[in-house]
């Protein structure tokens, strides 16, 4: 059964590849612009969240305090980034990013 995913992205090429081939693997993607929009909708449960670094109006970093630390969450980003202090963190992807290391990383993470 499909898995509910929140992706926080302020590019719409990130936000089309992820929707694209994690709705193929049949998970419902929903999407936030930035980090307001994402503290909106994440009144909702959701099982995975998938967020850029680099984000408009709040920074990742803050957004990580609205949401709960057992959901996992992996980082999108141009450089080396430290979240090591995050738990929920569980993996920073580079980016550009293969979108088959992104499924990969989704479905092993949403088995644990």
């Amino acid at each position: 059964m499909g898995k509910q995913v929140l992706v926080i992205a302020n590019s719409r090429h990130v936000q089309a590849t992820c929707s694209m081939h994690l709705g193929r693997m049949g998970h419902e993607v929903h999407v936030a612009f930035n980090g307001m929009e994402a503290k909106m909708l994440h009144r909702s449960w959701f099982d995975m969240i998938i967020m850029e670094h680099n984000l408009p109006r709040m920074t990742s970093i803050e957004l990580l305090g609205h949401f709960h630390e057992r959901i996992p969450v992996i980082v999108l980003a141009e450089s080396n980034v430290d979240y090591s202090a995050h738990q929920q963190v569980k993996h920073v992807l580079a980016k550009p990013f293969r979108p088959e290391v992104l499924v990969a990383l989704v479905t092993e993470l949403l088995l644990l």
